[in-house]
């Protein structure tokens, strides 16, 4: 049974560990059809063999959302666990994710090789750069050592007795 508290509210945040641990024993999380479901740092979910990613993909809810800085880590299938959450077929399998993107750029001959990337791309992607966020750019301080480090580290021992 779902709380009662964790229904009357609008957000719920957790730790992907606490997911998982709550996968594994009360299945609250998996009892709840939610409105959205939101995976910030979404890289952590690329080995599909993992118990989180078991645990994030099995969550009900017809939103679903992944926001990364990095969702490539080392090769471009990192990307089909991320649209495997997401649902987005037919590249959220292997299979089909190799026949559609990688294998099209290893043809060095052909000149569109990078279209079927680039598109997929940007169907499920959204880029926010700070410039075009209208954010105020964050302050810096220039911080200058007139003495050596040496002198520094000594003289913090020094105090420190």
């Amino acid at each position: 049974m779902v709380p009662q508290s964790l229904l009357q509210v609008d957000v719920v945040m957790t730790a992907y560990a606490t997911a998982v641990a709550d996968a594994k024993l009360r299945k609250v999380l998996q009892q709840v059809e939610w409105f959205r479901v939101v995976l910030e740092e979404a890289h952590w979910i690329r080995n599909q063999q993992s118990k989180l990613f078991e645990t994030v993909c099995i969550l009900h809810t017809s939103r679903r959302w992944c926001f990364t800085g990095a969702p490539v880590q080392n090769r471009l299938e990192d990307l089909v666990p991320l649209l495997k959450f997401l649902r987005f077929e037919p590249f959220s399998e292997t299979a089909s994710f190799r026949h559609h993107i990688i294998i099209p750029l290893g043809d060095e001959e052909n000149t569109n090789r990078f279209q079927p990337l680039q598109t997929l791309l940007w169907s499920v992607c959204i880029r926010r750069m700070q410039n075009i966020l209208d954010t105020p750019a964050p302050e810096y301080r220039e911080i200058r050592l007139l003495q050596s480090p040496a002198f520094y580290h000594d003289s913090e021992a020094q105090e420190a007795l």
